[in-house]
């Protein structure tokens, strides 16, 4: 789908606006923001290090495969302060599997990093949406909401993030 795009802006070197089409939000990415900046180089390397991205799964089993080394280096971009190079990976990811709630959470975190707080405040929610009892998606939403000024929201989302650990903790 529009990972593809992006895939396709990163090979050619030129600015591409690709819209990542994945559940119920939207990433806008472009091949120089996938890759911090321009230049060939990085972009020989990236795709060196991730053509994974490009992979199409045949059955489930390997699309389960494929999602979790995705998310396992999406992981390791994000522990290397790699962000744009994790949104990439979590994005195709999330394309793969759309269903997986922690997945979002993933992106949401990234995108605070990245400073899109909108974004990462969609991303949190439709985190919530695929898993209502999640601590964590509401703690990425507070995070966002607390970015966007939003404060009232973001204390109630805080709120329920708390109620729902407390919640956890009682199993």
């Amino acid at each position: 789908c529009c990972i593809r795009a992006v895939g396709e802006g990163l090979r050619t070197g030129r600015e591409l606006a690709g819209r990542v089409c994945v559940g119920g939000g939207a990433h806008v990415m472009s091949a120089s923001m996938a890759m911090g900046g321009s230049g060939s180089g990085s972009l020989d390397s990236f795709e060196a290090r991730h053509p994974i991205l490009t992979e199409e799964p045949a059955d489930d089993g390997q699309r389960q495969r494929l999602t979790d080394e995705l998310k396992a280096r999406g992981n390791g971009a994000f522990k290397a302060k790699s962000m744009r190079e994790a949104l990439v990976l979590y994005t195709r990811a999330i394309e793969l599997t759309p269903g997986d709630h922690a997945l979002r959470g993933n992106s949401s975190m990234v995108q605070l990093q990245l400073g899109d707080f909108a974004a990462a405040l969609a991303d949190a929610e439709e985190a919530i949406r695929l898993d209502a009892s999640w601590a964590k998606g509401y703690y990425r939403k507070a995070q966002a909401l607390e970015k966007l000024t939003r404060y009232d929201e973001a204390s109630f989302a805080m709120e329920e993030a708390i109620r729902r650990t407390d919640n956890e903790k009682a199993k």
